[in-house]
């Protein structure tokens, strides 16, 4: 007998009879929102957020974009026929993050009826195979992790007539299990998940299973792949690494409200930006970052970078959690240079009951990649001899061959806040020392500081920049201390502390660096204000400030202006020169309109003035976001009250401003489609969130309300999305920069001042005239007493003042002209409103 042919005979019978039973391979073009199963023809519906998920190159043609959280296949009723004594499930996979809990890459699993199979990956790259024989699950984990930004040859095996079950990873044998003993591979019927685990794990309404990353090639075959032809399949490829970076202007397309020329991430969630560093020739701006949903949960460190901090690109993520200290998030933390120039990353650790401090050291002068301490945690905790609240958010600076470190944190029972201060020499080994800052005023510091900042401004002045968290009434706020330093002891200069902007709660967390030209620079974070549905439907959230340049005054305060780099964003100038205000007159910026825009203006006003700029405004006049400048009262004003016909924020915000009528005032404006930037003088500057309902409500006006007001410069300009090629090299610094605020002269008080103390000396009636409600403000936290008479003296309302601001509704009161009065203190106002 011919035992040879015999043997090529069965050889070839096997291969004939041996299959693919299920194939996806995803090679529709990108935002078809279905994929065809290969074997049966069968049309798969893919679940995504905007309903067209996209597909990127891969080597065999196209492959699956995963987001982490709204694009899966989920198909009920799915059934794999064929499957016996063997199975080998096989798939291509690269990815940019792991999520929370276990996400499958494909699964069709009936744990009732005890069938089905799944092969999932695990939150820090181990992957799972679980499968039931004989009706009986067996799960089975590597030890080994997959690596991110790189493709994965994966493939599962079982095969019963040798007892085994094999995980293979780019041809490499990762698990092997030799002693299964069973009759069959309970497969049945069930719904077919691919990118997502069948359980309902969930983190704040967001999906915690799903793949992040790019998919390809899934199959599942009828027999078991031998070593060889497992090998030659994953040889079969040789570039592996894989380009991850979403293109925000395909997945959010039409989105007029997303910012284009602020620094901000791809997609998903972003929260305080920290670590601005300036490193051979480029700048890097570390955030957290949840990539996988936007919402915040289990972060990771995002990054992005610059040549010149106006055109940004993300790049790798360069921290995540990883088993251990930070197994429950990577948070925030700095960046330092030690004394050899290496940088380091030093970060918040949470491992779901406590926070640690770890580091992380540079392995590329890129800085693309970074190889976590060894020793890590490196501060394990806060200390346990105080009754702290939380503890994160490290600092670090060098001094005289000396690091030291602040860690933020606050005292319970509303001790106040606190920074819990190390000292080390080789940036291991850290030792407490007295704090470096506390203060147990809460009414003024808070409960609790996030994000410390501690940065040497000139050869005897620090900066103390302190993040307070909220606490009702009193929203997050950045506030600054200047002091001296000196025996390892901060000693501010002033009790008070001042704000880092006009408005708080608008920009939180700044980023401190220093440019290539040594100019002290930041970015901040400008939070979301729109309604919580609205911004998950968006599929992102939050962006950061765009850059500033801080400098020391002479009245021991800071003076801000935009960072001069950005005017290389500018094209396509228009100008108006020397306008005359008429009072009342509208339309006076014809041709200006845009909602990615940068306007200048310079103007003169008299001492009695009050005007306003109109951005973001529709022609009908229902939607505009409005800024008063007003000299009588030395006060700016943004008004957001009809910014929107959506739900979101509407509010007025008040700030005191010194105005001096006999300087020319410079106002910056940077409007980029849902976020507003405003220098004055370029000393001060306030940012906000706008969210108009509309993509043309873009016009733009200058209107004067009173007083004699003169439009010198108006220009506007066209502003470039900060992916696209530098358009100039040039910068724009401003000359002859102030030195001081301007302050008020004293003013000699006293009591039972009849019908009228100055209005500049804390009254302020806004808006008047007014429509349905209006603000009185006080400064000084003193409550009043407030009247509302018709001008026959008769009395309409009365109530009381206890905030600074205190708003009231009058849409029921007739419209007409009222006396207002109020009184506080010994002090009587009065003022006429006019109700329209």
């Amino acid at each position: 007998m011919n035992y040879r042919l015999l043997g090529v005979l069965f050889l070839t019978t096997t291969q004939i009879l041996a299959q693919e039973v299920f194939h996806l391979n995803f090679d529709e073009s990108s935002g078809t929102a279905t994929t065809i199963e290969q074997i049966s023809g069968q049309q798969l519906s893919i679940n995504n957020l905007f309903g067209r998920p996209e597909r990127i190159a891969s080597p065999s043609g196209q492959a699956l974009r995963l987001d982490g959280w709204s694009t899966y296949i989920q198909s009920p009723n799915f059934h794999l026929a064929g499957v016996s004594s063997q199975m080998t499930v096989e798939a291509w996979y690269a990815t940019e993050a792991f999520n929370k809990e276990s996400s499958s890459i494909i699964e069709l699993f009936n744990s009732t009826q005890n069938e089905g199979f799944y092969l999932s990956v695990g939150p820090y790259g181990e992957l799972n195979f679980g499968f039931h024989l004989d009706h009986q699950l067996y799960v089975h984990n590597t030890p080994r992790k997959l690596t991110s930004y790189r493709w994965h040859h994966i493939v599962a095996v079982i095969n019963l007539e040798e007892g085994s079950s094999k995980i293979y990873v780019d041809g490499e044998l990762w698990f092997l299990e030799q002693n299964l003993s069973a009759t069959a591979i309970s497969t049945g019927t069930a719904t077919l998940y691919v990118g997502k685990r069948s359980l309902n794990q969930e983190a704040n309404g967001f999906q915690v299973n799903v793949l992040n990353g790019t998919l390809d090639d899934v199959k599942v075959h009828d027999y078991a792949l031998s070593e060889a032809q497992i090998q030659g399949r994953n040889e079969s490829v040789t570039a592996r690494e894989v380009a991850l970076t979403i293109d925000p202007q395909e997945r959010f397309a039409g989105d007029h409200l997303r910012p284009q020329y602020h620094p901000m991430p791809n997609n998903s969630w972003a929260n305080e930006p920290y670590g601005l560093m300036y490193y051979k020739g480029l700048y890097h701006l570390f955030f957290q970052k949840n990539p996988n949903a936007p919402q915040l949960y289990f972060m990771h460190w995002g990054h992005l970078v610059s040549e010149d901090l106006v055109h940004w690109r993300e790049v790798e993520i360069p921290l995540r959690p990883s088993p251990g200290f930070d197994n429950f998030g990577v948070w925030s933390g700095t960046s330092l240079k030690d004394n050899s120039g290496t940088p380091y990353l030093f970060y918040t650790g949470v491992d779901g009951a406590k926070a640690g401090i770890g580091s992380a050291i540079s392995v590329d002068d890129s800085l693309l990649h970074w190889e976590e301490h060894p020793q890590n945690p490196l501060i394990p905790t806060a200390p346990t001899s105080f009754r702290h609240l939380d503890f994160r958010d490290p600092y670090l600076w060098e001094a005289d061959g000396t690091y030291y470190m602040i860690v933020g944190s606050g005292l319970q029972d509303q001790g106040g806040g606190i920074l819990f201060t190390y000292r080390s020499t080789d940036l291991v080994n850290w030792t407490m020392i007295p704090r470096l800052y506390t203060n147990s005023d809460t009414e003024t510091y808070g409960e609790f500081w996030e994000m410390p900042t501690f940065k040497q401004l000139s050869e005897d002045t620090y900066m103390l920049q302190l993040l307070p968290t909220p606490q009702p009434g009193k929203p997050a706020r950045s506030i600054y201390l200047l002091g001296s330093w000196e025996n390892e002891t901060f000693t501010p200069f002033t009790e008070e502390p001042h704000s880092l902007e006009l408005f708080d709660s608008h920009m939180l967390a700044p980023a401190f660096g220093v440019d290539d030209e040594t100019g002290d620079t930041y970015i901040g974070i400008i939070p979301e204000d729109r309604d919580g549905g609205d911004q998950i439907a968006a599929g992102w959230r939050q962006t950061f400030s765009v850059p500033r340049q801080v400098r020391l005054l002479e009245d021991s305060t800071l003076g801000q202006i935009p960072h001069p780099n950005l005017c290389r964003l500018r094209k396509n100038e228009m100008r108006v020169e020397n306008l005359k205000l008429q009072n009342e007159e509208r339309n006076n910026l014809s041709g200006f309109h845009g909602n990615q825009i940068e306007l200048e203006f310079d103007i003169k006003a008299d001492s009695n003035s009050n005007f306003i700029i109109q951005v973001l405004k529709h022609e009908d006049g229902q939607e505009t976001t409005t800024i008063r400048f007003d000299y009588s009262l030395n006060k700016i004003i943004l008004d957001r009250r009809q910014s929107s016909l959506s739900n979101t924020k509407k509010d007025t915000r008040i700030g005191d401003f010194v105005f001096n009528p006999s300087d020319t005032l410079n106002i910056r404006i940077f409007i980029d489609h849902s976020t507003l930037e405003v220098f004055v003088q370029n000393l001060t500057v306030f940012s906000s969130r706008v969210y108009p309902s509309r993509a043309d409500s873009d016009l733009v006006d200058i209107v004067s309300i009173s007083g004699g007001v003169e439009v010198i410069k108006a220009s506007k300009w066209d502003m470039a999305s900060m992916h696209e090629t530098a358009i100039r090299d040039e910068s724009c610094v401003p000359q002859n920069l102030p030195v001081r605020f301007n302050k008020l002269p004293e003013v000699p008080s006293g009591p039972n001042d009849p019908l009228g103390a100055p209005q500049n000396m804390g009254w302020q009636v806004y808006p008047n005239p007014a429509d349905d409600d209006f603000q009185i403000i006080f400064s000084g936290g003193m409550s009043a007493e407030y009247y509302l008479y018709t001008l026959s003296g008769l009395q309409v309302m009365s109530g009381s003042c206890k905030e600074d601001i205190t708003n009231i509704d009058v849409h029921h009161i007739p419209a007409g002209m009222y006396l207002l009065t109020a009184s506080r203190n010994g002090f009587f106002y009065s003022e006429k409103l006019l109700i329209k």
